[in-house]
């Protein structure tokens, strides 16, 4: 199976063409067929059906932690991109994908695309699964047997030799781009602007991880061990809740692939350069 995490291979699709295109429905429509298009053509053949995961709202990870993801939203704010109008253009074609296309769209209220890849990772150990994501969180997946991931940036193959070494790394180090900061720092750091993470050095992080009794002495200060427990629920996968879990399997098994009129989707969005390749999909 290809597991595509949509949103981000549809937006890193988005991101090539620049700040200066006009974002509108027809461009993004384009861009998104002729991307998975793309994938399918390429890896199908070994891997199989290509399944779309999406990220849901109200992610269960800001119950235990508030800030995840927060940064985000000033990020944006001063990037040059017209996120509110991507995002509606986005939601559009997404919309079309799960009424008109033959795949399974899997979108779990709660969760994130990632909970939704890390289950199905895990619950077919048997089947080879290609991950398409630019996504470093989901290298830690290759712990499981018959995982391998591309990046659609990097047009490569992305490999994790140590998985479950370099996802305790993460851990320590915490994860920037979600809001999580390294486990000597305060939950609210890249919210307040007055605050800078407390530097953790790799030395340290090394006689941590060669080192077990010195990192559990580390731990027995209450607020790091706070802190460790609120980067290793956030980032490592295997804390996707149970409920989580059974939604996507569930989910998983329901869909079944439908069948559509290509023609005249193709033909209604004036998808020319696309129509001669409509059964491909």
């Amino acid at each position: 199976m290809i597991l595509v995490d949509l949103n981000q291979t549809l937006i890193s699709a988005l991101m090539v063409h620049g700040s200066k295109i006009e974002i509108n429905e027809k461009l993004v429509r384009h861009i998104a067929l002729s991307s998975l298009l793309h994938f399918k053509q390429k890896f199908s053949g070994e891997y199989g059906e290509m399944i779309l995961c999406d990220d849901g709202r109200n992610y269960w990870r800001k119950d235990i932690f508030p800030y995840y993801k927060q940064n985000r939203i000033a990020r944006r704010k001063e990037s040059p991109f017209d996120w509110k109008n991507i995002f509606r253009c986005l939601d559009v074609i997404k919309s079309e994908l799960k009424s008109h296309f033959p795949y399974k769209f899997i979108c779990i209220e709660r969760a994130e695309a990632d909970d939704v890849i890390a289950t199905l990772c895990g619950s077919f150990p048997n089947e080879k699964k290609l991950i398409l994501s630019n996504d470093q969180d989901l290298l830690q997946l290759q712990k499981f047997p018959n995982v391998r991931q591309f990046s659609p940036t990097q047009k490569r193959f992305i490999t994790s030799d140590l998985p479950k070494k370099q996802l305790l790394e993460k851990i320590l180090r915490g994860d920037p781009g979600d809001g999580v900061p390294n486990i000597l720092s305060d939950d609210d750091t890249f919210m307040n602007a007055e605050k800078r993470q407390t530097p953790l050095r790799s030395k340290r992080i090394e006689e941590w991880l060669s080192n077990a009794q010195s990192f559990k002495e580390f731990l027995s200060n209450e607020q790091y061990k706070k802190n460790f427990q609120r980067n290793s629920l956030t980032i490592d996968l295997s804390n996707v809740p149970e409920y989580i879990r059974d939604e996507v399997l569930k989910e998983f098994e329901w869909q079944k692939p439908k069948k559509t009129d290509f023609i005249n989707y193709f033909i209604k969005h004036n998808l020319k350069l696309l129509a001669s390749s409509a059964n491909e999909f």
